[in-house]
């Protein structure tokens, strides 16, 4: 393939991939479906089947770029400061808010918490495995509590 072939399809790879992320921090997972990505993107749906041929595969790649904004925003040296930072994330940090909310169908399968969980420094394995799910918890509670509130 010549390079500018292979460019251009990088290229397009990248905007499938960016107008996912956009669409799952803006308006949630559910948004995420191939003809809102492919209109976002600027290209076909087919187009789409050729870097990714199935949805989980997008979803493995934005599960890492999620990861990455969500971690990048804690304290993993230890349970207490973990769930402190996730917390405060939940109640100041736009960016956060949107990656833990977008991210719930993605992140929160058993693999990605045990992922998350064994990043944190200090403590018995147990202890991180409960403060993750706490903080996951705490998170849908407080998804629940303002989808409720924009109801009324």
């Amino acid at each position: 393939m010549p390079k500018s072939t292979v460019k251009a399809s990088q290229r397009t790879r990248e905007r499938i991939i960016n107008s996912s992320m956009n669409l799952l921090l803006s308006k949630g997972y559910e948004s995420v479906t191939f003809a809102n990505i492919a209109k976002g993107a600027g290209v076909s749906r087919s187009g789409i089947n050729a870097h990714f041929k199935h949805k989980a595969d997008l979803e493995e790649e934005l599960s890492s770029a999620l990861c990455k904004i969500i971690c990048g925003k804690l304290d993993f040296s230890c349970c207490a400061s973990f769930k402190s930072t996730w917390s405060q994330g939940l109640l100041s940090d736009p960016e956060f808010i949107n990656a833990v909310f977008g991210a719930f169908p993605i992140l929160y399968r058993v693999e990605s918490i045990e992922k998350i969980a064994d990043k944190i420094e200090s403590g018995t394995e147990k202890e991180k495995l409960a403060v993750v799910y706490w903080c996951t918890g705490h998170s849908i509670m407080q998804k629940k509590k303002s989808h409720s509130l924009e109801m009324k």
